[in-house]
């Protein structure tokens, strides 16, 4: 069951935002984040929604009301975020104008899933460091502000991504899992 409405929150997240915003990048990063659920049946997935896309998510008869708002200062109503909990790690996948960020998932500052309500301040704090993927050309992060969605055609952030969980998670994944169909 878990399985199956994880499933359904990525699918409703990349659909919700293509209503209010035009992604370019949305077709990568739900074929990435969909590799790494056919990796890991344990991940738990939950969105924060904007003003807008959140009036829109009740008309998802899946969701079933299960998904939060996100408000306060710095938050565009066409924005939505993606938390997902992958093994020990909890990652925050912003729709536009936000990078993707995680934290081990026992840290004080990790985003909690499930909350009713979330600020920019609660998905924006200093998180893991993106290690390089030289094999792909991606060089990481040097701080703990989130990677970029940079060169999605050419696996860039996907291969830092893919570092990490590699390292920290024990999911490996690769450009044919990845890369969408």
């Amino acid at each position: 069951m878990r399985r199956w409405l994880t499933r359904a929150s990525l699918r409703a997240f990349f659909d919700l935002i293509s209503e209010h915003v035009l992604d370019p990048q949305g077709r990568y990063r739900e074929a990435f984040w969909s590799a790494c659920l056919d990796k890991d049946a344990a991940a738990e997935a939950w969105l924060a929604l904007g003003s807008q896309v959140h009036a829109s998510a009740r008309a998802v008869r899946e969701l079933n009301g299960a998904y939060a708002r996100l408000e306060g200062a710095g938050v565009l109503g066409t924005q939505a975020v993606l938390l997902l909990r992958i093994r020990n790690l909890v990652f925050c996948e912003w729709s536009h104008n936000g990078k993707l960020r995680v934290w081990p998932a026992d840290r004080e500052n990790a985003p909690r899933l499930n909350l009713t309500s979330y600020t920019r301040g609660d998905l924006t704090a200093p998180g893991l460091l993106f290690p390089p993927n030289p094999a792909f050309g991606s060089r990481g992060t040097r701080n703990g502000e989130g990677l970029s969605h940079f060169g999605p055609e050419r696996n860039y952030w996907q291969g830092s991504a893919a570092e990490l969980l590699a390292r920290r998670a024990g999911i490996n994944l690769t450009p044919s899992d990845w890369n969408p169909r």
